[in-house]
């Protein structure tokens, strides 16, 4: 460490212990506030997410979440920093996935990315979680559900059709 710098941390030290702050104890927070979680961008706190809780989740379910990130969060937000995406840029990310007439899916990317950030403000990684502003923004996936034959001799009756 150079002299300069020295003087100049010994400044910044007496300048904090004015404000009545011990500047040892300020170290301490902020290191253990940078070490609270070593995911900061998207894409890193949802993998970390994945991996505290694919064990509880079935097989079939983990696989899903994680290929539907990997195949559509992924490339638009995942490289962005979880405390600085804001309601309208989660937006475009998932309008991308409505535009393509995936309702359903546009659905579910943002009851996952909520809990992404919902894991963000828990481990201290953002301060709030903007999937909230969200509700009622996508539009609804109606289901559409087929007849079905549910008489033995309509069956027959379809069979030889």
């Amino acid at each position: 460490m150079s002299l300069k710098k020295a003087r100049a941390d010994g400044d910044g030290a007496r300048k904090t212990r004015q404000d009545g702050t011990n500047p040892v104890q300020q170290r301490k927070a902020d290191k253990a506030a940078n070490a609270a979680s070593s995911a900061t961008t998207y894409e890193a706190a949802a993998r970390e997410f994945h991996g505290t809780k694919a064990s509880e989740w079935s097989e079939g379910h983990a696989t899903k979440w994680m290929r539907m990130n990997e195949l559509y969060m992924f490339p638009v937000i995942g490289s962005l920093a979880l405390a600085n995406i804001k309601a309208k840029t989660l937006l475009l990310a998932l309008r991308k996935v409505e535009v393509n007439g995936i309702l359903s899916t546009a659905q579910d990317l943002q009851v996952m990315a909520g809990q992404v950030f919902r894991y963000g403000v828990q481990s201290g990684i953002c301060e709030r979680n903007p999937v909230a502003d969200l509700r009622g923004a996508l539009k609804p996936h109606i289901a559409t559900h087929f007849a079905a034959v549910l008489e033995p001799a309509k069956a027959g009756e379809l069979l030889r059709a």
